[in-house]
């Protein structure tokens, strides 16, 4: 019986790691696809990087707790809901921004 539980122990905890796994991997997929076209938004500067994260309801969803944007001073030039205010703000952590900009891949984080 112990053996029984176990194994169904084990089964679930793998299934469980195997959905986080494809919901990290879908979410970091999302990210780079429109990291793809977000070249001409932020040499447009912070509004126009703004506006390109507002118009993708699709990361809205995918991220509740918000996204940001940081440029290569690790300066957030954009943050999506608008409420939560980090545009402005400086990332505490600029290894994070130097490891993303070294790999050329976005990075999902604490913001």
């Amino acid at each position: 019986m112990t053996r029984l539980l176990s194994d169904q122990q084990y089964s679930l905890a793998t299934l469980l790691a195997k959905e986080m796994e494809y919901a990290v991997a879908s979410r970091l997929d999302a990210l780079e696809r429109v990291a793809l076209g977000a070249d001409q938004a932020m040499r447009g500067g912070e509004t126009a990087m703004q506006a390109h994260i507002e118009a993708r309801p699709l990361l809205h969803a995918l991220f509740n707790g918000g996204l940001v944007v940081y440029n290569a001073d690790a300066l957030a030039v954009a943050s999506y809901p608008v409420g939560h205010a980090r545009a402005g703000t400086y990332l505490r952590d600029a290894v994070l921004i130097e490891q993303a900009i070294g790999r050329g891949h976005a990075t999902i984080g604490k913001a």
